[in-house]
């Protein structure tokens, strides 16, 4: 019996020494994952940082897609009020040209400003 008693002794004494290891591998595996759910976090808070700046950045270009298009539709209109200013002048010149030269033909503008310009160029010289 007292055979039968040591070798219980032994194989529980086993037992517990695999428990012993099992528990410390256990605890090992604890620690690692541990790091690693506190390492997951930065990276998280890293994921959700960018995200805002994405978004952030996002809103910023819609802001400046909108700011673009008000600055197109001002160009038109700038251009527009350029071209009308222009050809109104180009009018008056015409008309003051008309009344200088009472025999300019005004079917032919673009050749009484020529005229006007090679003829006139001296106040005494005009016809």
């Amino acid at each position: 019996m007292a055979y039968q008693l040591h070798k219980l002794v032994e194989e529980k004494t086993k037992e517990l020494e695999q428990k012993d290891n099992s528990l410390e591998f256990s605890c090992t595996e604890i620690t690692r994952l541990k790091a690693e759910v506190t390492e997951l976090k930065g990276v998280h808070d890293k994921i959700k940082q960018k995200d805002e700046e994405i978004l952030t950045m996002t809103n910023q270009l819609k802001k400046f897609e909108e700011e673009k298009q008000t600055w197109t539709e001002n160009t038109e209109i700038l251009k527009d009020q350029i071209d009308s200013s222009l050809n109104m002048g180009f009018q008056l010149a015409l008309d003051q040209v008309r009344v200088l030269i009472l025999d300019a033909d005004s079917s032919l503008p673009f050749y009484n400003f020529s005229y006007v310009f090679f003829y006139c160029i001296n106040p005494f010289t005009c016809r």
